[in-house]
Parts: C-alpha cells; structure tokens; sequence
C-alpha cells in the first residue's frame, strides 16, 4: 500500500523563495552600490589627504620650493615667478603678485592699461590690478589633480609669463618691484 503524502503547492514556495531571492539581490545591489560611492568619493577627494599636496609633489619635482600655510600652498623657484595655489570652487587658483612701487591713480591707471593689453597675448593666465593697486597674474585649474594636464597647465602659465613680461616688462619695470 502506497502512503499519500500532503501534496504542497510549488507555486506558492517558488513565489516566497523568488521574492526572498528578490530581496537579497536588491539588498547585495544596495550595498555594492554604497560601497562603490564611497570609495569612490574618497577617491575624488582624496581621502584625508590635503588636496594640495599632489601640486606641491609636483611643483617640487618641477624644482620649486613649495610651503603651506593653512589652506595656501606657496611656490617659489629661482627663475620664475613666485605664486601661491590654494582651493576655489571645484578647483584651485593660481595667483602671482606684483607690488606696485607707488600707490598713486596715475601707477594704477597704468597698470590697468598694461594688464588689459597682457590679456591679448596671454593664453591662460588673466592679469588685473586687485584693490591694493598691485598686478595680478592669475589662472584656474579645474580638479582633480591629473598629473599631465597639470604639467600642460604649468607649462602654459610660465608661457604666458615670459611672452608678456618679454614684451611688457620695459613698461611694467617702471610700476611694480
């Protein structure tokens, strides 16, 4: 005599068992998804690294002498122009000063006159003259810091150095020091 077991209806196990099986996927997919945000943030902002400090390993290499003080790193080299880099909005600016001799209207006219014609020429850097009447060499770099643009961006900011103090300077050296 054969014994009848209790037939159980598989559609309603298949369903419980593809609903689990639904669940922990999307529960697995959420958290991949959490973790790849957040390595991937740390990646963009370089974890608890300062920011700067990829600009300073390279600037350094390219043979300046680079100090920080607090969120501003500053450059200096032996034959180019000394700057400062610090944050700005989702980048970093570079900025070099150029003390006026005099504070008078007429230096600062002319300097205003000269740093609108070094625009013309310059390809990167923008010039103006700020509220203290000294000239202002500037430019943005966008991040995150990629070693080849910033070498491409360096190299164009000392460019348009040499071509605007090459042809400016005769002009320039009677205004700033």
């Amino acid at each position: 005599m054969r014994h009848r077991t209790a037939r159980t209806d598989n559609r309603d196990n298949s369903c419980r068992g593809k609903a689990g099986t639904i669940i922990q996927f999307t529960l697995l997919l959420a958290g991949c998804i959490f973790a790849l945000l957040c390595i991937t943030s740390v990646g963009l902002a370089g974890g608890t690294q300062d920011p700067l400090q990829p600009f300073a390993n390279h600037l350094s290499f390219s043979g300046y002498k680079c100090a920080a003080q607090g969120s501003v790193l500053q450059a200096s080299h032996r034959s180019k122009p000394a700057f400062t880099l610090s944050p700005y909005g989702s980048g970093v600016i570079i900025k070099a000063w150029f003390q006026k001799k005099q504070n008078t209207p007429e230096v600062r006219q002319s300097l205003l006159i000269i740093a609108n014609t070094m625009n013309d020429k310059a390809t990167l850097a923008r010039f103006y003259v700020d509220g203290e009447g000294d000239l202002i060499m500037e430019a943005w770099y966008p991040l995150p810091y990629v070693k080849e643009n910033f070498a491409a961006f360096l190299d164009a900011w000392e460019t348009d150095f040499v071509v605007t103090m090459k042809e400016y300077y005769p002009e320039l050296a009677k205004y700033i020091n």
